[in-house]
């Protein structure tokens, strides 16, 4: 189903040109790369074969391509001690019409969180370099049984972002924003739910999130969906001002950094970083629905989701006693590493096992990278965990079951944490 020109777009060797090998390689991994074709070359990805042309001194060169599924329809449930019974359901096609384009509607609902988004990528747009996505969403997360004192966060808007390759691996990308937020802090105490207005924007109502990004991404991974060999370095700001409509101010800067080796036996071996800084010129500074909470399957593994980062004490009435509970307020800083030994278990149907280790901290206003006052115990500041789980790259998706153990446990831990998720990990 593919189009002809889904491929030819990504070689970089063209009727006419002198032959060179090290163009017919970068063809062959651009085209592997995106992620529609199963392997045909052991090394390349894609096989090509070469032939003699109308002479002597003409080649041709053909490109073997065999098409794997690309669209999936998943639902399935899961369980987790953290969000008890999760649900899962998406529609997906990342080669829509067999014009390279990725559509997905997806749907997460669970104990602490609801997600429905809405995605579309055209990556040449108009038959251009230009590349266009687009996005809405609605989400709701429930902070409440995570945190004595706690909220909840409802989400809705949308984004559009357009990129420009200015080299082969080496893309710029621009995307604005827009989100509606509301945040409800009953289910507290009188006291606890008037405090923490004074986290957020301090309105009763919804507010506006308007916000610009800019990000220059290089991406060197042989399979963007499954790499494993390769790497990929984004840096990215976000400005979310005054002037854009934005009623919640601040400027976030990220950096992430990946890495993946393959290993003999088939074993990848891959090392993920992230780090991040958000400020805000508002008196208030950064409301504490856009700052950084850690822990989870999807950071460090082993801690409960969103349980890791500063706290603040916020007045409250038990049983008719006053006392102070404590709120996770969330970093202005975050650091994770993440690393994964992947290795296969069961090749035929898909089944791979992973070896993790992860360490990681949110950092308080007053804090420095690798400097935690809460908790001076911790090695360079960071908390620490190991693991192992199990990935089945079904039919219906890639399925995480994992086992975090935490190396730097607080009295509230348990000694091992199970996590479910749909999704690669990185």
């Amino acid at each position: 189903t593919t189009r002809d020109k889904v491929i030819r777009r990504e070689l970089r060797i063209y009727e006419g040109d002198y032959y060179s090998g090290s163009k017919v390689r970068t063809s062959q991994r651009r085209v592997f790369a995106l992620g529609f074709f199963d392997k045909t070359h052991p090394l390349f990805g894609i096989k090509v074969v070469n032939r003699r042309g109308s002479g002597p001194d003409k080649i041709i060169l053909r490109f073997i391509v065999k098409e794997k599924a690309t669209g999936t329809f998943q639902i399935g449930a899961g369980f987790s001690s953290v969000e008890t019974i999760i649900f899962n359901a998406q529609i997906s096609k990342n080669n829509l019409f067999g014009r390279g384009q990725s559509l997905s509607l997806a749907a997460q609902l669970s104990a602490i969180r609801q997600l429905f988004q809405l995605q579309f990528v055209e990556p040449y747009l108009f038959d251009t370099r230009l590349t266009f996505a687009f996005s809405a969403f609605n989400s709701q997360r429930d902070y409440r049984s995570v945190f004595s004192i706690g909220f909840i966060q409802t989400t809705t808007g949308g984004s559009a972002t357009f990129g420009y390759p200015l080299l082969d691996d080496l893309n710029v990308l621009f995307t604005y924003k827009f989100e509606r937020v509301q945040i409800d802090a009953s289910g507290n105490s009188l006291q606890s739910g008037v405090r923490l207005k004074g986290f957020f924007s301090g309105s009763d109502g919804p507010t506006n999130t308007s916000s610009v990004r800019g990000t220059i991404r290089l991406d060197k991974r042989n399979n963007r969906l499954f790499p494993s060999r390769g790497h990929m370095q984004s840096f990215s700001v976000e400005w979310a001002p005054r002037i854009l409509g934005s009623q919640n101010l601040f400027t976030r800067y990220n950096l992430i950094s990946r890495w993946y080796f393959s290993l003999p036996l088939s074993f990848v071996l891959k090392f993920n970083i992230n780090g991040g800084i958000i400020t805000s010129s508002s008196p208030r500074g950064v409301p504490a629905f856009e700052r950084y909470r850690l822990g989870g399957i999807n950071s460090i593994r082993g801690y409960r989701p969103f349980t890791i980062g500063p706290t603040r004490k916020i007045p409250s009435v038990s049983d008719g006693a006053f006392q102070l509970d404590d709120f996770n307020w969330g970093g202005n800083k975050q650091l994770v590493f993440n690393t994964e030994l992947e290795f296969p278990i069961l090749s035929r149907v898909g089944i791979k096992g992973v070896l993790f280790f992860d360490a990681g901290n949110a950092y308080d206003n007053d804090e420095f990278f690798f400097q935690d006052k809460r908790h001076p115990h911790l090695p360079l500041g960071l908390f620490l965990s190991i693991g192992f789980g199990f990935r089945w790259f079904s039919p219906i998706g890639p399925l995480r079951f994992e086992w975090g153990i935490p190396l730097t446990p607080r009295p509230n831990d348990e000694w091992i944490l199970f996590e479910f998720s749909i999704g690669n990990s990185f």
